[in-house]
């Protein structure tokens, strides 16, 4: 009985062999083999298909991927392509499998492939593009102090505590590999934010509404530095009132780490065309 064969070619003309990108805009191509199947002394096929796995284990991650897909069902060579759902990044692994039937023989068997290994990467996007797609200086001021723009280092994830722009310290696998979906949870969590801190000054009046009766709500822009300042220790503003005769004001806290005022800083030098470095 001369066996089936399952051959995954290395022709660069039939397949990639080189590892997969995720480009510069978060999109992860097609995947592409080319697979022969010999017919040796196999009378018919009923099956033939793939399962492949994405792997990364990189930075106290665990994440795997796992997928399946039908190939047609014939001897010969045929090329596939496929899609990823989700972008994954890491190992990549495909074992491609026929079910057949040998001459003489009844009974079905199932033929495999050895494991066909590639890797895929990410390709950071310009600093420019991340921060049109942030669109909004508050929060690029925040991204540049904790990332400097930057979601990938020779196609793996930046990690410095946490991954990527946002340093996201429990992301999704999208989230590590997709810097749009990284973005994302920047522009979420900022938003987040601003409505909380939003509620700082009604929260002191439902807490103690003698003491705090008049207490004023932030402006815009008060709601802005004390979401930035979120990101430190200690709050950008607390309330003053020199003696109960006077009104409650809004002035700026001293004691915090000065998050908030270094954002500010270089939104200001923004503005101003004098941008700190490694902004772009």
């Amino acid at each position: 009985m001369e066996n089936v064969e399952i051959i995954v070619s290395t022709d660069s003309v039939k397949a990639q062999t080189q590892n997969y990108l995720i480009d510069s805009e978060a999109v992860l191509n097609p995947l592409r083999w080319s697979v022969t199947i010999t017919q040796g002394t196999a009378v018919q096929i009923s099956r033939v298909w793939t399962d492949f796995t994405i792997s990364y284990s990189g930075n106290g991650r665990t994440d795997v991927f796992r997928s399946s897909m039908e190939l047609r069902a014939a001897f010969g060579e045929q090329e596939l392509f496929h899609s990823v759902p989700e972008i994954h990044g890491g190992t990549y692994e495909a074992i491609f499998y026929a079910t057949v039937k040998y001459r003489g023989y009844s009974r079905w068997e199932t033929e495999s492939s050895g494991p066909s290994i590639r890797s895929i990467g990410a390709v950071s996007p310009a600093k420019g593009r991340v921060r049109q797609y942030l669109n909004d200086v508050h929060l690029e001021s925040v991204v540049y102090l904790r990332s400097r723009f930057i979601q990938f280092v020779n196609g793996d994830p930046d990690f410095d505590g946490g991954f990527g722009l946002y340093r996201l310290k429990n992301p999704t696998a999208q989230e590590i590999w997709s810097w749009k979906q990284n973005a994302d949870h920047a522009r979420a969590d900022f938003a987040a934010r601003k409505t909380k801190a939003a509620q700082i000054p009604e929260t002191l009046r439902n807490q103690d509404p003698q003491t705090y009766a008049g207490l004023p709500d932030f402006t815009e822009e008060q709601i802005t530095l004390e979401a930035l300042q979120s990101y430190g220790s200690g709050t950008f503003f607390k309330p003053t009132r020199p003696n109960p005769q006077t009104e409650w004001t809004w002035t700026q806290n001293q004691a915090n780490d000065g998050f908030g005022e270094r954002c500010m800083t270089i939104v200001k030098r923004v503005a101003e065309g004098n941008e700190p470095p490694d902004w772009n």
